[in-house]
C-alpha cells in the first residue's frame, strides 16, 4: 500500500513558490477570474488556476483561453471543473439538483441517452483549445462530472427526493462507456491530462459500490465539489447526513490523492468558511487523509500568506496490496529526520472505515507496529484494543451493542514511539438494528380476464409501515383493512380493451426500509368473430365468356385479409375496407369454355377464420356460323357444257356444307383449310334451258345459315347469246327503293356483323349499281332491262317472299350510302369533328349512314330508344354503324349522346321497306319457256361497306336470297313469364339490344321464367328444328 508522509520546511523555505501541480507537496490553488494576470498570481504560493467549463457550446478564446494564457505564463497548472453534463442539461431548462425543479435529477440521464453526440462535441472543442493554447507537454488536470453519480442508477435509488425520467442510466454504462468515452476524447487532444472522479459525500457507504464500476488505471485523482468541506474534521462535509470520511473516499478508490476545494456554497455563493483548513495541524491531519491539495475561488492574502509559509511536502513510500484510511507520519525538520527512529503503525487486514449494524461484529482491524512504545485507544462501547507483542500486531475487535443508534464513530488511537507520537483514526460506521417493513401478494398475483369482466380480488399483505400508495388502472377501487393488515383492490375492466397487461402495485415506507409488491392482470381483447353475407343474397353467377360478370359484393366484419381462389380468368377481388366490402367482378376472359368454378373467399379475422364459396358458371361465347360470298356471281347464267365462274363463299364456324339444286357437272369443294367454300365446274351438254335454284346449307356449333342463288342453263342448240357472269340480260322492268339484305346469324357480343351468312331482299333484283349518295341524302333509282330479242316475250319473274321484322335481329345491307358532308366547327384538336349525317332517313332493313366522331376525350350513350346502334370507341374515335331492324316501327326515332361534355342527337326517319310489282308468271320449277331473271348490272361485290359512294361497274352482281318459312311457332310474355308453343322441342335464347346474348335454354316446353333479366328491350330467338322465330319483348 502506498504510505504518505510529509514534512514541514525550515521558515527559510518559505519563500520558495512550488509552481505547477504535483503530487509530491500540498497543492495550493484558486479560482480563475477575468482580471487575473500573471503578476497577480506569480510567487504566492499557488500550484494552480481553477475553472469551471460546460456552460459555452465550444472552447471560447477570451475566458477559458485567456486563462490558458495565463498558467502557461505563472507556470501554474490548469485544474478544470468539467461540469459539461450538468451544464448542457442547464440547456434544456434543468437545474441543479439543489436549486429547482426540473433538475439534473428528473431529466439528467435522459438529456445524456438524447443528447451524448452533442456532449461529447463540447469536451471535444474544450480539449482541442486548450490543447492549442497550453499545449500538450504539461499536465492539466480534469475534474470530470462533479455529482456525476445523480445520473446512475444508483444515485436514483438513494437520492429518494426526485427520481430521473426513463429511470437512472446503468452504473457500469455510466461509469464504463460514458466515462471512458469523456476521458478518450480529452486525451486525444491532451495526452497528459490527468483525470478526476468526483466525490459525492452523500453516497456515504455506497461510494465503494460506486467506485468500483470505474477502471481505477484511468483515474488520477479524487476531488470535491460544491464547497462546504471540513478542513478540521475526518468527515468530509456535516451537512445532510453526510458521512463519508476523507479516508474513506481515499481507500475505496485504492488510495487516489484527493483534490479538496472549500469557500463557496450552494450556486457557487463564494463564503468566508475555509479558514479551518488555514490550520497546520488540520492540514497535517488531511494530509495523513489523502488530500494533497485545495482550492479556494476567492482566497486574497490570507491564502497566499499560509501556502508560502507552509509549503508541506509530501512523498510516496512502499506499497501494498490492501488500503487504509490514515497512514503512519513523522513529523520533524528535515534536517533532522534521519537520525530519530521511525515508528511503523501500518493496516494490515480489515475495512477502514466499516459499516456495521447494531448486535453485529465488527471485522477486526489488525495493524502491524515497529518500535512502538505503547498505544492510547479511544475506541467505541463493546470494542477494545489488544496488543501482541510476539506477533507486533495492534487489533481492535468486539461487537456492536443493539441498542446502538445510527452514528459515525471516529476511534482515536495515539500511537507512541521512541522518537514519534502521531494519532491514527479509524471509523466504525453504526446502523441501528433495522425494522424490517414487508409487503406482499398473498391472492391472486397474477390472472388472465376477458375485457368487460371482473377481476379476482387482489389481496396484499404488509407488515412495520409508516405509510403506503396504490397505484391501480383507472376504475378500479381498494379497501384497507388495518386489523388484518391487507390491502384488497377490485375491478371491472373496459369492454374496449386490447390485449395488454395491467398492473396493480402497492408501495410501503418503512422506519428502515421502503417495499413494494405487484399483480400483473392479463387483459384478453372482447372475442371479435367473422360475420359476412352476400349482399342481395346471392353468391352464384352465370356469365358468358367475354362479358362482365354482375357484381357479387360481400358485407363484412372483423376480417383483417382477404384471399379469393377458383375464379375464371378476367375475375378479381376487391376490398373496399371503407364501406367494408369486398367484391368479385370483371369481364370473363374470351377464351374460355362452358365450365363451373367454385371459387373460395378465405378470410383471416382477429379471433378466427373462416370461408365463403360460390359457383360462377361460365358459358363460352358463341361462335356463329359464317356463310359470306367473296367472290364471284351467286346468279348466272351458263349454256350447257360451259363453265360456270366459281362462286366463292368465305366460311367460318362451319361444321358441316351441304350444297342441293346444283345442276348436273357443278360441284362444292372446300380448301383444306377450311375457310372456303367455292362452286365450280362445267355444267352438262346435255343439259335443256332451265333456272336451278340452288342452296348451300351450313351447320356449326352454336346454330346454321345458307345461302341460295341461281343458275340459269341455256341449251346448247340456241341460238341465242351465251350467257355469262357478266352477261346483262333481263325481260322484266324491276326497281327498288329500299336496300335490302338480312343476315342468317345473331350479332355477336362484339359488335362484329356476320353480314355474309345469308342475304335476301323483298324483291329478286336489288338495284344496287345506279345507288348514288350525296349531301348525306340517299337517292335510288331503278334500272331497267330492255327486253332482248333472244329472249321470249313472256318473262317470269320469281319473288321470294319478304323477311318478317321478327325473324332476324341483325342485317346487312348489299348497298352502302356514304357520307359526303363534314360537320367540324374548328381546326382544334380538341374540338369534336363528326363525320357523318346527324339526320337520316333509312327505310327499315336497310343500312344507315355511317356516323363518326373524333377527338373524342369523354363519351356516354344518353338514352336507349334506337337499340339496333352499335357503337364502337377506338382510341379517341366512337364509330356508329349498322341496319335499321326490319321490325323497326315506322317514324321518327331521337338518340342523344354526350361526346366531352357536348350532347348530340341523332336523328332517325324510318320508312317502310318497299316490295316490288312484279310476280312470277310461270312456275319456277318446270323450263317450260327459255325466260330467265337476270339482275341488272352492279358491283362485282355482293356488300360494299366504305365511307365513299357506291360506284357500279358493268359486272352482274350477285343476288342471295333466305327463303321465307311459315313458321309454326309463336310466343307470347305474361308479365316475366314467356309462353312459347309450337314443337315438342324447342329452344329459347335472349340477347339484349347489342346482340349479346343474355340466356339461353334447351328442351323448353310451355314456359320460361324470365325474372333473372332487368327491366327493359330484348331479342328472343325461338327455334325448333328449322324452324326458327324472332321476337323483340319488353321485360318489365
Amino acid at each position: 500500500m502506498k504510505k504518505l508522509f510529509y514534512l514541514l520546511l525550515p521558515l527559510l523555505l518559505s519563500a520558495l513558490s512550488f509552481a505547477a501541480f504535483d503530487n509530491g507537496h500540498f497543492n495550493y490553488g484558486r479560482q480563475w477570474a477575468g482580471s487575473l494576470t500573471a503578476s497577480d498570481v506569480s510567487n504566492k504560493g499557488l500550484s494552480h488556476i481553477a475553472i469551471w467549463l460546460g456552460d459555452n457550446e465550444k472552447y471560447n478564446e477570451y475566458w477559458e483561453g485567456a486563462m490558458m494564457g495565463v498558467c502557461k505564463e505563472a507556470n501554474l497548472t490548469p485544474v478544470i471543473y468539467a461540469y459539461v453534463i450538468a451544464e448542457y442539461d442547464k440547456d434544456k431548462g434543468n437545474a441543479d439538483c439543489d436549486m429547482g425543479n426540473p433538475n439534473h435529477c428528473t431529466n439528467g440521464a435522459e438529456t445524456i441517452r438524447k443528447g451524448w453526440g452533442n456532449i461529447i462535441a463540447r469536451y471535444k472543442s474544450y480539449a482541442e483549445g486548450i490543447a492549442k493554447d497550453y499545449g500538450t507537454s504539461n499536465p492539466t488536470v480534469w475534474l470530470i462530472e462533479p455529482d456525476f453519480i445523480q445520473y446512475s442508477r444508483t444515485g436514483d435509488s438513494i437520492d429518494t427526493r426526485f427520481s430521473q425520467v426513463g429511470g437512472g442510466i446503468p452504473d457500469d454504462s455510466l461509469a464504463g462507456y460514458y466515462f471512458n468515452s469523456i476521458v478518450s476524447t480529452i486525451k486525444t487532444a491532451l495526452p497528459n491530462a490527468k483525470i478526476a472522479v468526483d466525490i459525492s459525500p452523500w453516497l456515504n457507504d455506497y461510494i465503494r459500490v460506486w467506485y468500483s464500476k470505474f477502471d481505477k488505471s484511468k483515474v488520477d485523482y479524487l476531488f470535491t465539489s460544491g464547497g462546504r468541506t471540513q478542513g478540521d474534521n475526518a468527515r468530509i462535509r456535516a451537512d445532510n447526513n453526510n458521512n463519508l470520511t476523507w479516508a474513506g473516499a481515499w481507500s475505496a478508490m485504492g488510495g487516489k490523492p484527493i483534490i479538496a476545494d472549500d469557500g463557496y456554497g450552494v450556486g457557487g455563493a463564494s463564503n468566508g468558511d475555509y479558514l479551518d483548513w488555514l490550520n497546520i495541524e488540520n492540514l497535517k491531519a488531511r494530509a495523513q487523509d489523502g488530500v494533497i491539495g485545495l482550492t479556494i475561488p476567492e482566497p486574497g492574502d490570507t491564502l497566499y500568506r499560509f501556502a508560502k509559509k507552509h509549503t508541506l511536502t509530501i512523498s510516496v513510500q512502499g506499497s501494498s496490496s490492501s488500503t487504509q484510511s490514515s497512514s503512519s507520519m513523522s513529523s520533524s525538520s528535515m534536517s533532522s529526520s534521519s537520525s530519530k527512529v521511525r515508528t511503523v503503525f501500518e493496516l494490515t487486514s480489515g475495512n477502514v472505515p466499516q459499516t456495521v449494524t447494531a448486535g453485529d461484529e465488527i471485522s477486526p482491524i489488525v495493524y502491524r507496529y515497529e518500535n512502538l512504545t505503547k498505544v492510547s485507544a479511544a475506541v467505541l462501547s463493546g470494542l477494545s484494543g489488544t496488543r501482541d507483542s510476539d506477533k507486533k500486531t495492534y487489533t481492535i475487535s468486539g461487537r456492536i451493542p443493539e441498542n446502538a443508534p445510527d452514528s459515525s464513530f471516529v476511534m482515536q488511537l495515539t500511537v507512541t514511539g521512541p522518537d514519534t507520537n502521531f494519532v491514527v483514526k479509524p471509523v466504525i460506521n453504526v446502523k441501528h438494528k433495522p425494522v424490517v417493513t414487508t409487503v406482499e401478494v398473498t391472492s391472486n398475483a397474477t390472472q388472465t380476464v376477458t375485457a368487460g369482466d371482473s377481476i379476482k380480488p387482489i389481496v396484499f399483505k404488509y407488515a412495520n409501515i409508516k405509510s403506503y400508495s396504490v397505484t391501480k388502472p383507472s376504475g378500479f377501487t381498494y379497501a384497507v383493512d388495518g386489523n388484518t393488515h391487507e390491502i384488497t383492490v377490485r375491478g371491472l375492466l373496459d369492454d374496449n380493451l386490447s390485449d395488454q397487461e395491467l398492473t396493480v402495485k402497492v408501495d410501503v415506507t418503512g422506519l428502515d426500509n421502503n417495499a413494494s409488491a405487484s399483480a400483473k392482470i392479463t387483459v384478453k381483447h372482447k372475442p371479435a368473430m367473422i360475420a359476412y353475407e352476400v349482399v342481395g343474397g346471392n353468391a352464384d353467377r352465370t356469365v358468358t365468356a367475354g362479358e362482365e360478370i354482375e357484381p357479387i359484393v360481400y358485407s363484412y366484419k372483423n376480417v383483417r385479409n382477404f384471399k379469393l381462389s377458383g375464379i375464371p380468368k378476367g375475375l378479381k377481388g376487391e376490398l373496399n375496407g371503407n364501406e367494408k366490402t369486398y367484391t368479385i367482378s370483371g369481364i370473363v376472359a374470351d377464351s374460355l369454355t362452358d365450365h363451373e368454378y367454385t371459387y373460395t373467399i378465405s378470410m383471416t379475422g382477429i379471433d378466427n377464420d373462416s370461408t365463403a364459396t360460390g359457383k360462377i358458371t361460365v358459358k363460352h361465347k358463341p361462335a356463329l356460323p359464317v356463310l359470306e360470298l367473296t367472290s364471284g356471281n351467286a346468279n348466272q347464267k351458263v349454256t350447257a357444257g360451259s363453265d360456270i365462274e366459281p362462286i366463292v363463299f368465305k366460311i367460318q364456324n362451319v361444321t358441316e356444307v351441304k350444297a342441293s339444286g346444283l345442276p348436273a357437272g357443278l360441284t362444292g369443294v372446300i380448301n383444306k383449310s377450311n375457310t372456303t367454300y367455292t362452286i365450280w365446274g362445267t355444267v352438262a351438254d346435255s343439259l335443256t334451258a332451265y333456272v336451278y335454284d340452288y342452296r348451300i346449307a351450313v351447320t356449326g356449333a352454336d346454330g346454321s345459315a345458307y345461302a341460295e342463288g341461281k343458275i340459269t342453263v341455256v341449251e346448247r342448240s340456241s341460238s341465242s347469246v351465251a350467257s355469262s357472269s357478266s352477261e346483262e340480260s333481263s325481260s322484266s322492268e324491276e326497281s327498288s327503293s329500299s336496300e335490302e339484305s338480312s343476315s342468317s346469324s345473331l350479332e355477336s357480343s362484339s359488335s362484329e356483323e356476320s353480314s355474309s351468312s345469308v342475304e335476301s331482299s323483298s324483291s329478286e333484283t336489288p338495284s344496287s349499281s345506279s345507288v348514288e349518295s350525296s349531301s348525306s341524302e340517299e337517292s335510288s333509282s331503278s334500272s331497267e332491262a330492255s327486253s332482248s330479242s333472244s329472249e321470249p316475250s313472256s318473262s317470269s319473274v320469281v319473288t321470294p317472299p319478304p323477311i318478317s321484322s321478327s325473324e332476324e335481329l341483325a342485317s346487312s345491307s348489299s348497298e352502302e350510302s356514304s357520307s359526303s358532308s363534314v360537320e367540324s366547327s374548328s381546326s382544334d384538336a380538341n374540338q369534336v369533328v363528326v363525320t357523318g349525317s346527324l339526320n337520316q332517313t333509312v327505310a327499315a332493313g336497310g343500312t344507315f349512314e355511317t356516323i363518326t366522331f373524333s377527338n373524342v376525350q369523354t363519351f356516354n350513350r344518353d338514352t336507349w330508344n334506337i337499340w339496333f346502334f352499335d357503337f364502337k370507341k377506338s382510341g379517341d374515335v366512337v364509330t356508329v354503324e349498322g341496319s335499321v331492324h326490319e321490325g323497326f316501327p315506322v317514324g321518327t326515332a331521337v338518340e342523344t349522346v354526350t361526346v366531352n361534355g357536348q350532347k348530340y342527337e341523332i336523328t332517325f326517319v324510318v320508312t317502310a321497306p318497299e316490295s316490288s310489282s312484279s310476280e312470277a308468271s310461270s312456275s319456277s320449277s318446270a323450263p317450260s319457256s327459255s325466260s330467265v331473271v337476270t339482275p341488272p348490272p352492279s358491283s362485282s361485290s355482293a356488300s360494299v361497306s366504305s365511307s365513299s359512294a357506291v360506284e357500279s361497274s358493268s359486272s352482274e352482281s350477285p343476288t342471295l336470297a333466305m327463303s321465307r318459312v311459315s313458321s309454326p311457332l309463336s310466343m307470347v310474355v305474361a308479365g316475366r313469364t314467356l309462353h312459347v308453343s309450337g314443337t315438342n322441342d324447342m329452344s329459347v335464347e335472349v340477347f339484349d339490344m347489342q346482340g349479346r346474348p343474355l340466356m339461353a335454354i334447351a328442351h323448353v316446353k310451355g314456359s320460361v321464367n324470365l325474372e333473372s333479366l332487368h327491366q327493359g328491350n330484348v331479342v328472343v330467338r325461338l327455334r325448333a328444328g328449322s324452324n326458327t322465330l324472332v321476337r323483340r319483348i319488353v321485360v318489365k
